[in-house]
């Protein structure tokens, strides 16, 4: 049996479960502690889930510096940009 297991090759757990099983856990609370009405948590999770998925799905969107110089949806033909001017810019959606 090999111990040398690189963490790569380990079972992880991903962010969005955690952040799931939270929100539950956070929702039975309010219910069983505060009495807060069983609709209006699912209404706020609804759109606690709706506001962190967006984040989940634009997590990486733009991260691995696939951005061209002639790309005109981001940028006019006549605009040219150094290098330098998109540094601190991930070209993400927003």
């Amino acid at each position: 049996m090999d111990h040398n297991v690189s963490p790569d090759s380990q079972f992880r757990i991903p962010p969005f479960v955690w952040v799931l099983v939270a929100g539950v856990l956070i929702g039975g609370i309010a219910i069983l502690v505060f009495k807060v009405a069983v609709g209006t948590v699912i209404s706020y999770g609804f759109f606690g889930i709706m506001m962190l998925s967006h984040f989940f799905m634009h997590g990486n969107h733009g991260s691995h510096n696939n951005r061209s110089d002639n790309n005109t949806l981001q940028s006019g033909p006549g605009d040219q940009q150094s290098s330098q001017d998109n540094k601190g810019h991930s070209s993400g959606c927003h």
